[in-house]
This record gives structure tokens, C-alpha cells and sequence, in this order.
């Protein structure tokens, strides 16, 4: 569906933060029933993309991709629907109940991941770490969440997976600290109002959600730098 690939790949992101690159975004397509959109414009079709969070990069991406689409190709009608992140797109994708998914790499290589009859569109735009505290915290490094109330995103979400593995990285497990499972919205709510004092965040630049919490707190991004465990 040379449409739908134009479209996406039109989408270009130049945003650039210090923080470690995550895997490339993608666009996922059902192909369990997909059919190029050929159609006259008196047969129109109806496309759903699952969106995420209306605070997070995939919302707005998504906006574009389905005004883009609806006016562009003959036949085609788009909506977006929001979800709690990439996990959630990639059921709705499996289900057909939307057709298009915006996720990241990551989900789909990890052990257990969700295996779903579909294609990969487009690689958008790399996702960036953050792990976001108070300017006035004491957590310099990672493993200086320690016995802190820490966000890691949506349970089975990419921010999740991830967050996971840079606390497995720095030494942390699951009992050296008071996890909740907030999304980036609701994790900054909860970090200006001192619920929590830590949040994991996987996504794009800029995130809504984080350029509004910095216009009213004082944060900054923890470093990631560290040295890995041996596994052996």
C-alpha cells in the first residue's frame, strides 16, 4: 500500500536530547485483512490507529498520520483511537481491532513478546530514555533510587520493558524500591504533588507531558551512564 508508506515516511522528527537512544519507532499494519486501499470514493473505507496517550509523541504523530490519510487517499476515512501505550496498540492491532499501531522495537524482541500476523510500515523517529526527579532530589544515578517511590510506566508497556532492564542494569530489583505502574501523565501529576519521586518515561521529543510538568517544577533527568553487570 504505497499510500500509507508515503504518508508515513513524510513524517520526519528532528528533536535531539542528551539522553540514550531506545529502538526506532514503528508503524505496525493487520495484515490478517489487508487489502490495498484502491477504492472509489463512493466505497470508503475506514481505517482506525491506535494512538496512545494523548500526553505522550505517539498522539500527535497520529493526528497528522489520520488528516493526512483521510484527505490524501481516495476511499479512505482514518481515526485514532488513544490507548495506554504501545502494548496496548499492538493488542489492538492483533484483535484488528485498529489497523495501525504505532510501538517499538523492543516489544516485539523480548521473551514472551505478543506474535502477531502483521507488517512493519515505517521506522519514524528513535525513542529516548528519561528518568525524571525533582531538581532537588538526592538520586544522582540510577541506582540511587533506592528505597524511593519510582513510576515505571504502564504495566506491559515499552516504557516498562525498559525501565526494567536499566534497573536490572544498575543493580536495582523490583524490593529496593516502592514501584508504581503510572503513565506519563499521571506519573508527572504524581511527581509535582510528591506521591512519587522518580519516573521512567520511554518516548520522543518533546513529550507534553514532561515540557509541561518542567513549566511549573524544577526537574532534571537522572544520567544513565553506568556499568553493566556481569552476567557471568
Amino acid at each position: 500500500m504505497p499510500a500509507l508508506a508515503v504518508a508515513v515516511k513524510g513524517l520526519r522528527y528532528a528533536g535531539r536530547a542528551q539522553v540514550p537512544r531506545v529502538a526506532g519507532l514503528a508503524v505496525w499494519v493487520n495484515c490478517l485483512r489487508q487489502r490495498p486501499f484502491t477504492a472509489k470514493r463512493s466505497d470508503p473505507q475506514h481505517l482506525t490507529i491506535a494512538s496512545g496517550s494523548t500526553q505522550g509523541v505517539y498522539y500527535p504523530y497520529s493526528k497528522a498520520l489520520s488528516m493526512f490519510l483521510s484527505r490524501d487517499v481516495p476511499g479512505l476515512s482514518a481515526s485514532i483511537v488513544t490507548t495506554s501505550g504501545a502494548g496496548e496498540n499492538i493488542r489492538l492491532v492483533a484483535e484488528n481491532n485498529a489497523q495501525l499501531g504505532f510501538r517499538q522495537q523492543i516489544l516485539l524482541t523480548l521473551p514472551g513478546a505478543m506474535l502477531i500476523s502483521c507488517g512493519r510500515l515505517a521506522r519514524i523517529y528513535d525513542d529516548y530514555i528519561h528518568v525524571v526527579v525533582r531538581a532537588n532530589s538526592p538520586a544522582k544515578k540510577v541506582r540511587d533510587l533506592k528505597g524511593l517511590k519510582v513510576s515505571t510506566g504502564p504495566r506491559s508497556s515499552s516504557t516498562e520493558l525498559v525501565a526494567g532492564r536499566v534497573l536490572d542494569s544498575a543493580g536495582l530489583r523490583s524490593s529496593d524500591f516502592e514501584q508504581l505502574s503510572l503513565g506519563v501523565a499521571e506519573s508527572a501529576a504524581a511527581l509535582t504533588s510528591g506521591k512519587i519521586d522518580a519516573f521512567f518515561w520511554s518516548g520522543g521529543l518533546p513529550t507534553k507531558a514532561i515540557e509541561d510538568l518542567a513549566m511549573h517544577v524544577s526537574v532534571r533527568l537522572l544520567s544513565l551512564a553506568m556499568r553493566c553487570r556481569s552476567s557471568g
